[in-house]
């Protein structure tokens, strides 16, 4: 092909290689393209959950129980759920501590979020804990203390072993 025929299809070249650029930028930007099957969520079900008074905040999975622990704020505890939503137990905190959130840490061990308080505190519970232990580990942060609804919202396990990820509302 000579040069002179090149020149002519140029704008064909010129539109054909922006059309791949944004297919690329797409592709990069939307990975749903790439893996539909792990972003398409549905909600199967919606159950209530007796006995549990002003609703449950943060979600965990404890993967060496099979169980899911969340919190609830007032009465400030820690409950255990089946894979089904069914309430196995309650565990009282001393105190109200407005949790928010709970993540699991492996062997046992949970950090939660008290909002108000803007503490996170790490506490063992094992399989016959009935109450809220005292906190092992407390890490408090003087953040934005125009409101005591603007504490920390959320947890979430970063990746390796230490990292932990605190939305803050």
């Amino acid at each position: 092909m000579t040069l002179r025929r090149l020149l002519k299809q140029k704008p064909a070249l010129l539109a054909g290689g922006a059309l791949l650029m944004v297919a690329g930028a797409a592709t990069l930007y939307f990975p749903e393209t790439w893996y539909p099957e792990e972003t398409q969520w549905q909600l199967a079900t919606e159950k209530d959950i007796p006995g549990i008074q002003g609703g449950l905040s943060g979600l965990t999975w404890n993967p060496d129980s099979g169980t899911l622990f969340a919190v609830t704020d007032h009465p400030s505890s820690v409950v255990e759920l089946d894979t089904d939503g069914n309430v196995l137990r309650v565990i009282p905190s001393d105190g109200d501590h407005d949790f928010e959130a709970i993540e699991y840490l492996g062997r046992n061990r949970y950090v939660l979020s008290r909002e108000r308080e803007r503490m996170l505190t790490t506490h063992y519970i094992g399989r016959n804990t009935s109450v809220l232990p005292p906190a092992s580990y407390i890490l408090t942060l003087d953040v934005d203390r125009k409101s005591d609804n603007a504490g920390f919202e959320g947890l979430a396990r970063g990746r390796g072993e230490n990292a932990l990820i605190v939305a803050q509302e």
